[in-house]
């Protein structure tokens, strides 16, 4: 599993977008930046998603992977029409992959 340690030591460097204690953006091999903008490693919480973080309509479709105590889950979304409070969900996370 992958952990907070890990985000520190992500050696590609070039790929990183940004980074802190608790996330980061990543840019895809190249070879799939036209399909894929980033991977998003989040460590959730409300120090950093308020649960009323909103996700406004958008024409990409976005995989979620959550990982909590239960195990793992994923989940497709997109494209969206319509507004959607997510943050409160996302905070009920311990980690969050984003593609």
């Amino acid at each position: 599993m992958i952990t907070k340690k890990d985000l520190r030591a992500y050696q590609q460097t070039d790929r990183i977008l940004l980074r802190e204690e608790d996330f980061a953006y990543i840019l895809p091999h190249s070879a799939l930046r036209t399909y894929i903008s980033n991977y998003t490693v989040t460590f959730p919480s409300e120090k950093i998603i308020s649960n009323r973080y909103t996700v406004i309509p958008h024409g990409s479709a976005t995989l979620v992977c959550s990982q909590d105590k239960r195990g793992i889950c994923g989940s497709l979304f997109g494209p969206a029409s319509k507004t959607c409070m997510v943050g409160g969900l996302a905070n009920q996370s311990d980690m969050l992959v984003i593609i």
